[in-house]
Parts: C-alpha cells; structure tokens; sequence
C-alpha cells in the first residue's frame, strides 16, 4: 500500500513539474516514464516522443556532452520500453536503430 501512494505522489509531483516547465526535457522525460508506470501508455507515448525530440534538437545544436548522450539515450530506452508495451515492434526497431 505504501508504494502505492508513493506512486500516485510522484505521479502529483512530476504533473505539477511538468505543467509548470513543459519546456524542461528532463521533467517530460521523467513525467512519459512515469505516466508508463501509471499504465498510460498513449498519454506516455506523446509525451516521450516530444522528449526524444528535445534531447535530440539540444544534441544537434552542439550540446555533445556525455550527459546529454546519457539522457537522450535514456528518453530512447523510455520510449522504446512504451512502443513495446503497446506492441509497435517495428516502429521500436526503429527507435532504437536511430
């Protein structure tokens, strides 16, 4: 029961976070992995699309260092880890080849 409503806290929290700075790539990141868990997957799908977006338009720009490598391939794993879970195999094989 405990880590149930720890969940739906963080759940709140990263809402809030996300609400607050939808143009924070780490908060969308952390809010599509958490919407995962909540078993949102289409809500998470969106919302790790835009991140992978973010992370990848930062990357591009020149920001090459190994953190942003870290957390682009981090919001990949994430949207990955959706695209299994709403059987899109191929779409994931893709992902994860980019």
């Amino acid at each position: 029961m405990r880590s149930r409503c720890c969940l739906a806290r963080s759940h709140r929290r990263l809402a809030t976070a996300h609400r607050l700075a939808p143009h924070n790539a780490e908060i969308v990141r952390d809010y599509g992995a958490m919407l995962l868990r909540a078993k949102q997957p289409k809500k998470a799908l969106s919302t790790l699309r835009r991140a992978v977006g973010m992370f990848s338009e930062r990357y591009d720009l020149g920001e090459r260092s190994a953190y942003m490598r870290g957390a682009l391939s981090s919001a990949q794993t994430k949207l990955a880890a959706v695209l299994i879970t709403i059987n899109k195999h191929v779409e994931c094989r893709a992902t994860v080849k980019a």
